[in-house]
């Protein structure tokens, strides 16, 4: 009679196996269903919770650690990610201040610490308490983990710039009508604009011809991102000022 341990059931169709010892690089699938039982795990459990700590180390590192440092004719500007997050929030861009707050803090360390937890008794061939709780809990907030890069990315944008002229975060999702609103109520002299939609060819033109109506055609319109160059023409034929693209040094933009 087999015990439990050397048993494996498949989640998807609740087969029952006995368990066997993998190679490297090998995997279990069900003959069932076709869904992988269990991959070869070539760290121990001693060797995944030691990366654990490790990640909390770096973590904490990265957290009070400057994630930007720009100097520029003398003058050098740092900040923390959360001085970062302060800032914005009191700028009035509460909603992008608790995006980057959640993705880049609060989620990654709450998989940190449900990994830790796990790992711990699994040290000891013990189930953790709260074992089910924990990984729906993890499988949960995994995907929200995975745009921290979007945010990290946004973030630096906006605490660089910051350091040169006073930027506007707009909150998420608005419409061109509403982001013209925006600039002119706040008096700005230029209106950045990033679609992850791929929208530029639309959304700007019509950013542009809602600032004319509004009676500020002064102010000017550059667009930001992943562009294709096709589309180059095309925008600066609507009135689009500059283009940047990924890898644009904030010098070079800000002389432009």
């Amino acid at each position: 009679m087999h015990s439990a341990h050397d048993l494996i059931i498949c989640e998807h169709c609740d087969s029952v196996y006995r368990r066997r010892r993998l190679a490297r690089g090998e995997v279990a699938d069900c003959t069932v269903c076709g869904a992988v039982l269990e991959r070869h795990q070539w760290i121990g459990i001693d060797g995944q919770f030691a990366l654990i700590v490790a990640a909390f180390i770096v973590f904490v590192i990265a957290n009070v650690s400057p994630i930007v440092t720009l100097g520029l004719s003398g003058m050098t500007a740092a900040t923390t990610l959360w001085g970062a997050v302060i800032a914005m929030w009191q700028d009035g861009a509460q909603l992008v201040a608790f995006l980057s707050a959640m993705t880049l803090f609060f989620f990654p360390l709450s998989q940190i610490v449900i990994f830790g937890w796990v790992l711990w008794f699994a040290r000891s061939r013990r189930r953790a308490p709260g074992f089910a709780l924990a990984m729906s809990a993890l499988v949960k907030v995994k995907p929200w983990s995975m745009i921290e890069v979007f945010m990290l990315g946004t973030l630096v944008a906006v605490v660089k710039a910051h350091t040169y002229f006073d930027v506007v975060p707009g909150p998420l999702f608005q419409t061109p009508e509403e982001s013209a609103r925006l600039a002119i109520e706040r008096n700005v002299d230029v209106v950045g604009a990033s679609s992850l939609a791929a929208g530029h060819k639309t959304l700007v033109p019509e950013l542009i011809g809602h600032l004319k109506e509004m009676g500020r055609p002064d102010i000017k319109v550059v667009v930001g991102g992943v562009i294709p160059a096709q589309d180059y023409e095309m925008l600066r034929a609507a009135g689009v000022q500059a283009i940047f693209g990924p890898g644009t040094n904030l010098v070079e933009a800000a002389g432009e």
